[in-house]
């Protein structure tokens, strides 16, 4: 089964937003979320695009080109925010974390904590 972005996306959000759990002797703290970018990876940007801009009507913020194609971009709609980069981009701005990246389909660099 192939794992879609959007539904990629949309699982970091809910596991962002869920409780977390706390020891039941302490006082629980409110997580107040006031913005969370995923960042999708993917081979080529350029298929996803007319999903995202022409479909759902984001617009393109940001983008950065990697030779003839797009390496990273950032599209927004509102205050929903998501960004993009290709595997190719990954292994030259960030070695150290590629090959996290690449076992996907989602991966974090630190822990949440509460």
């Amino acid at each position: 089964m192939q794992t879609t972005p959007l539904l990629v996306a949309g699982l970091a959000l809910l596991v962002a937003l869920a409780p977390a759990q706390t020891n039941l002797t302490e006082e629980k703290k409110a997580m107040n979320v006031k913005k969370m970018t995923p960042v999708l990876f993917v081979n080529e940007i350029e298929p996803v695009l007319p999903f995202w801009v022409g479909r759902l009507g984001f617009q393109k913020t940001a983008e950065v080109p990697a030779g003839n194609k797009l390496g990273f971009v950032i599209l927004q709609k509102g205050n929903v925010e998501v960004m993009y980069q290709t595997y190719t981009s990954v292994d030259k701005d960030m070695p150290a974390i590629a090959q996290a990246v690449r076992r996907g389909p989602t991966f974090s660099t630190s822990r949440l904590t509460t």
